[in-house]
């Protein structure tokens, strides 16, 4: 006999079986779905008291039908957001174009508005863009905003914010996370030496690390993270020939930076939606 969580959550994948490979993406991501303590990641198998398409344990009993709507209308926020066709291009960075991205995108200054190419999502033109819709953020009733790295044109990292309430420095932050490709960025410690998530990132005179998601400092050797855009080279993993460099981690969990483990991009851009 199938069991009521099941059946809701079954519901829940009828409901949306053309974003299905989307909607995938998503279970990965959502964490502490029956024990927040217990249970870090969605199982997809086993059916060890979280979402599984063969079943869900009851024995367990925490997977109450409270605990299934929750993560349904969480669910259904993350696939609205990452399924919206209204997203808008309006900050892209190549890398090795040269200049300060912080600055850029910190200060009043729009760039290369006209310039179609600049617009492109590949790195043909050595040259940013940003839309003068950044400086005017709080008027536009920005709902998401999407980060995405490219590689050749491809979109390799995705990450997606609940921007609302949000100003142009404020919705880049752990809280406002609705969907990214790591199983333990929720579950990290902010306590921890060398902890970021921030816009501005790590500023010193000898280095630079912004739009900066990282769980901890412990040397170069043993920096640990996910994301980075980095305007000055403050370790061995950051030299480049030419700046800015964006590096991320390029599976499901942090990685320890090294020239061998991380991936870099030739483009990174930002994108907002209204809806």
């Amino acid at each position: 006999m199938i069991n009521t969580a099941k059946m809701m959550m079954l519901q829940a994948l009828k409901d949306q079986t053309e974003k299905l490979p989307k909607l995938m993406i998503v279970l990965l991501s959502l964490l502490a779905f029956c024990d927040f303590e217990a249970q870090a990641t969605v199982q997809l198998t086993n059916g060890r008291c979280s979402f599984s398409l063969e079943e869900i344990s009851p024995e367990q009993e925490c997977c109450d039908s409270h605990k299934i709507k929750q993560l349904i209308a969480s669910l259904k926020t993350r696939v609205d957001a990452l399924e919206s066709d209204k997203w808008r291009l309006v900050f892209k960075a190549v890398a090795g174009a040269g200049g300060d991205i912080f600055q850029l995108w910190n200060s009043n200054q729009a760039l290369n508005e006209e310039n179609p190419q600049a617009k492109q999502l590949n790195d043909n033109l050595k040259a940013h863009y940003k839309s003068s819709a950044v400086n005017n953020w709080t008027s536009q009733n920005i709902r998401y905003v999407k980060v995405a790295l490219y590689q050749a044109g491809i979109e390799r990292l995705t990450l997606v914010f609940n921007a609302v309430g949000s100003d142009k420095m404020t919705w880049f932050t752990k809280d406002k996370l609705i969907s990214s490709p790591y199983a333990d960025i929720e579950t990290a410690s902010i306590s921890a030496s060398g902890y970021y998530f921030s816009i501005r990132g790590d500023i010193r005179s000898y280095l630079a690390r912004h739009f900066f998601i990282n769980k901890s400092y412990n040397g170069c050797g043993n920096d640990v993270g996910w994301l980075s855009v980095i305007n000055r080279a403050g370790c061995p993993y950051e030299v480049f020939s030419s700046y800015p460099a964006f590096i991320f981690a390029p599976g499901h969990m942090a990685i320890r930076y090294t020239k061998e483990t991380l991936a870099h991009a030739d483009v990174f851009a930002i994108f907002t939606a209204t809806e």
